[in-house]
C-alpha cells in the first residue's frame, strides 16, 4: 500500500475516533480527559493533514475542500443536496476547463471523454464540521505560466461570487451559457436545502483560491443570473406569402406553404414602401430571427424582425 493510502486511512480513523470523543464530551463536560484526548487527536489529524498535503503535491496533484453547512446549529446536510451540489460543482468545472482549452463558448452541457476524464475530482477523504469532503485533481506544474486547470479554478471561483451582473455577462459572453447555467443550478441547489458551502483549493500548503458563502450571498447569485439572458441572431432568407402588414405598429404576418406562420416587425421604410399593395402577395423576405434564452430557466423567446422584402 502506498503512503498516500496509508494517511487517508489514518485520517478517516482519527476523524471517527475524533468525532466519538467530541461525542462523550457533549454529554460528559466536566470530564478532563475527554478534552486532553481530543486536542490529541486534533494535533494528529493536523499531522496527517500536512502528510496529504505534502504527498499529493509530490505526485502532482492539487487538493479541493468543500464543506457543506447548514445554516441552523441542527441542520445535517441530506444525501441528495450533497450529491446535487457537489455533482454542480463538477460540471461547472469541466465546462469551464472546456471551453478554455477549446477556445469556444459552451452552449450545451456535453463534453468529450477525454476532457470528462481530464476534470474529474478523485475522493480523497471526508472531515467534520457539518459536511465535509477533500477531493483531488491531477495538475501539472508550469513554472512560468497557469495551466488550463489553474485558470478553469481561478474562473470558477470568480463566477461564484461575482461583483457584478455586468462581470456574469462577461463569462456568459466569454465561455457560453452553459457554464452559467450550471452555476445557477448550483446556487439553487444550495438555496433549496439551506446550506452554504465553504471551499478551497490548495497545493501543498498553500491556498490558492477560497470562497465562503451563505444563503443569502447564493439567493443574490441567482437573481444576479435571472437578469441576463443569452441572446443569438440569425438573418434567414424566406419565400412565402405577406398576408398582412400594420403600418401604424411596424407589424408583419407572413404565411408558407409549409411550416408555421411567421409574425414579427418590420423595418419603418417596408412600411411606408409596400402600403399600397395589395395582400396577400407572395415576397422573398429577409427576416433577422432573435432567439433569447433565459440563463435562469433555460426558456426561449423568439422573434422575427422584416429587413427587406423582393418581389418574385
Amino acid at each position: 500500500m502506498s503512503r498516500l493510502l496509508e494517511v487517508i486511512e489514518e485520517l478517516q480513523e482519527t476523524q471517527a475516533m475524533l468525532h466519538s470523543l467530541e461525542q462523550a464530551a457533549a454529554q460528559h463536560p466536566d470530564t478532563p480527559s475527554l478534552s486532553l484526548n481530543i486536542k490529541s487527536i486534533q494535533k494528529r489529524q493536523h499531522e496527517l493533514e500536512v502528510d496529504f498535503a505534502t504527498l499529493t503535491h509530490a505526485q502532482y496533484m492539487d487538493v479541493c475542500r468543500y464543506r457543506v453547512f447548514g445554516e441552523s446549529d441542527n441542520q445535517t446536510p441530506t444525501l441528495p443536496t450533497l450529491t446535487h451540489v457537489l455533482g454542480d460543482f463538477q460540471s461547472a468545472f469541466t465546462l469551464v476547463y472546456d471551453a478554455l482549452k477549446s477556445g469556444k463558448q459552451k452552449r450545451q452541457n456535453q463534453v468529450g471523454a477525454e476532457v470528462a476524464q481530464q476534470t474529474a475530482f478523485g475522493y480523497g477523504y471526508s472531515f467534520s464540521g457539518s459536511v465535509g469532503f477533500v477531493l483531488t485533481l491531477p495538475n501539472e506544474r508550469l513554472l512560468l505560466d497557469q495551466t488550463i486547470i489553474d485558470k478553469a479554478i481561478e474562473t470558477v471561483f470568480k463566477m461564484l461570487k461575482p461583483e457584478t451582473v455586468e462581470q456574469l455577462s462577461e463569462y456568459a459572453h466569454t465561455l457560453g451559457p452553459a457554464p452559467v447555467r450550471l452555476v445557477y443550478k448550483w446556487a439553487t441547489d444550495h438555496v433549496k436545502s439551506g446550506t452554504g458551502a465553504d471551499i478551497d483549493w490548495r497545493r501543498d500548503q498553500e491556498v490558492r483560491a477560497s470562497l465562503f458563502i451563505q444563503t443569502p450571498e447564493l439567493e443574490k447569485l441567482r437573481q444576479k443570473i435571472e437578469q441576463i439572458n443569452d441572446v443569438a441572431e440569425e438573418d434567414i432568407p424566406l419565400e412565402g406569402n405577406i398576408v398582412g402588414m400594420d403600418v401604424d405598429t411596424h407589424n408583419f404576418h407572413m404565411k408558407f406553404e409549409e411550416g408555421n406562420d411567421i409574425k414579427g416587425k418590420m423595418d419603418e421604410s417596408i412600411g411606408r414602401e409596400y402600403a399600397s399593395v395589395a395582400l396577400p402577395k407572395r415576397y422573398k423576405a429577409m427576416i433577422r430571427k432573435t432567439t433569447t434564452t433565459s440563463y435562469s430557466t433555460d426558456e426561449e423567446k423568439v422573434s422575427y424582425y422584416l429587413l427587406s422584402l423582393q418581389e418574385l
